[in-house]
């Protein structure tokens, strides 16, 4: 049998190009178009963050408030987002749990992680009650967090939970599940609305923080993102999810401060819109669309 050697080489060469590639980092696209990329939410006074994983796989942090619940839905569906394979309901606040009913009603959902909240300090709201309602009545797996454990993780990226971990706090926000996702070289940190107590809890445990971006707990509040904390993460980027004008003050100066001193670039929703962070070859591309 013959062997065209022009062809033999031509498939060495681009097995040997492929392996090249994939060692420098170029791995963000798979067979399949599916892209590296992590999305900041304008849901108003809230959060919210998706992230689509190169296999496929797609993650929602939060769903923001109640009211701007219709806005999620159709910037997830603009996203093409039909499955959702999991879910991380950082704590039962309202800003952060209010559109889950309307995702379930709108996506398929697959794991849903939230924390134990003992039953003293359960919410009696009717968001937080409708929620519940909606997770018992559609059967969705939920799971309960537990710091230094993985959600996903393989070759190419990871979701580690960094807290919480105590099973009773004063605040309801340091309940709030901390994550850092990495994929390949590049890793982010989200922190719900964890306060400094949870950041110094973190720290002992001596986790790897340091990423580029950084999501600041509590919408850039005072009582979150302190210094000590920031220079353990170290970020080239800071998030600031919150309401143009909101009756809160957010974000605190001071934080605002502590970031210009740090050098860390800060993109805040409520001036910059959904803010869009993608890995394509060897770029990260930062977009927004306000």
């Amino acid at each position: 049998m013959r062997i065209n050697v022009k062809k033999r080489y031509f498939f060495v060469f681009a097995a040997l190009l492929l392996l090249f590639l994939t060692a420098c980092g170029f791995s963000y696209v798979d067979e399949d178009g599916n892209s590296f990329s992590v999305h900041y939410i304008d849901v108003g006074q809230g959060d919210a963050e998706l992230i689509c994983f190169p296999d496929g796989d797609v993650m929602l942090i939060d769903a923001g408030p109640k009211n701007n619940a219709e806005k999620l839905v159709e910037y997830l569906k603009a996203q093409k987002i039909k499955k959702i394979d999991y879910v991380v309901l950082t704590h039962p606040h309202t800003d952060h749990i209010g559109g889950m009913c309307a995702v379930l009603d709108n996506f398929k959902v697959l794991n849903i992680y939230m924390p134990k909240i003992p039953e003293d300090n359960i919410p009696t709201n009717e968001t937080y009650q409708e929620t519940i309602k909606a997770l018992i009545d559609k059967k969705i797996n939920v799971v309960e967090p537990i710091a230094g454990e993985c959600i996903k993780e393989d070759s190419i990226a990871s979701v580690k939970i960094l807290a919480p971990h105590k099973k009773v706090y004063n605040n309801l926000n340091n309940y709030s599940i901390v994550l850092r996702i990495k994929c390949d070289d590049m890793a982010f940190i989200f922190m719900g609305d964890a306060e400094e107590k949870s950041e110094e809890e973190i720290m002992k445990k001596c986790y790897e923080i340091k990423s580029d971006v950084i999501k600041c707990g509590h919408h850039g509040s005072k009582t979150s993102s302190d210094r000590k904390f920031l220079k353990r993460v170290k970020p080239k980027f800071a998030i600031i999810s919150c309401e143009r004008n909101n009756s809160y003050g957010y974000p605190n100066r001071n934080l605002l401060g502590r970031l210009r001193n740090m050098g860390v670039e800060v993109y805040r929703t409520d001036l910059n819109g959904n803010i869009v962070f993608k890995k394509e070859e060897e770029k990260c591309l930062i977009t927004v669309d306000k």
